[in-house]
């Protein structure tokens, strides 16, 4: 569960030595500036690593005849995409724009049916076939952390990240009063501390893998109709 970002505010300007109450040139308090340290922070710990807080699920629903959909506002990455139909629920999989376009210049022109792909552009996907009916998709993404506007905000990393992302907001805020030397020794704290967090969470002691053998050739040609499935095809 995230703290509440007026903890990490006050224990930030504890170690500047300086007062919540004390304002800029501008005449903004330093403690509404401090969300913004906050914000950066939190946003240069998910540039470095996927942090298990940051991954998340969502379902929606396809619409008959409805070639285009929109991504979750917060993503940051898509993990995967399912399609589910029961015994025809499927993992969809994913292809490059110009590809795509490429061999399916006009989907409109072909039939709706189940689909297998989905075209990112932007915020927004395409499904190819186009749907014939309403399906479930269900989504694993990667996230950006929740923007804080406010103190009373709950950051999105759980409380053992707190010590990690207080020392990266010192940090910014000795380079904010241009005490560059102390901002210096402030996030050398905060990038060791950030390894120690990266290495564990991405420690899996009970992943064993097993090995699969490749396959003898993989020419890739097309077989069967392809106008009606173009991507659709086996080695030869």
């Amino acid at each position: 569960m995230g703290t509440l970002a007026s903890t990490l505010i006050t224990r930030t300007l504890d170690n500047l030595s300086r007062a919540g109450a004390g304002t800029t040139r501008s005449g903004t308090t330093l403690s509404a500036t401090a969300i913004t340290w906050l914000n950066k922070v939190m946003r240069d710990m998910s540039r470095k690593h996927d942090f298990k807080e940051l991954q998340k699920r969502y379902t929606s629903a396809t619409v008959a005849n409805q070639k285009v959909y929109s991504f979750p506002a917060a993503y940051k990455i898509i993990i995967e995409m399912r399609l589910i139909d029961g015994f025809s629920s499927r993992k969809l999989k994913r292809l490059l724009p110009q590809y795509f376009a490429s061999v399916i210049p006009y989907p409109e022109n072909h039939t709706t049916g189940l689909p297998a792909w989905y075209i990112p552009w932007g915020h927004y996907f395409d499904l190819f076939k186009i749907p014939d009916d309403a399906y479930q998709l269900q989504l694993k993404t990667v996230d950006w952390p929740t923007v804080i506007t406010a103190s009373t905000g709950i950051t999105t990393y759980d409380s053992n990240k707190d010590d990690i992302i207080v020392n990266g907001m010192t940090a910014e805020g000795f380079d904010y009063l241009q005490m560059y030397e102390d901002g210096a020794l402030w996030r050398v704290k905060f990038k060791s501390e950030l390894k120690e967090a990266i290495d564990l969470d991405e420690s899996a002691p009970d992943y064993e893998p097993v090995g699969r053998g490749f396959e003898a050739s993989g020419s890739g040609i097309y077989v069967g109709e392809y106008w009606n499935e173009p991507f659709t095809w086996r080695s030869m």
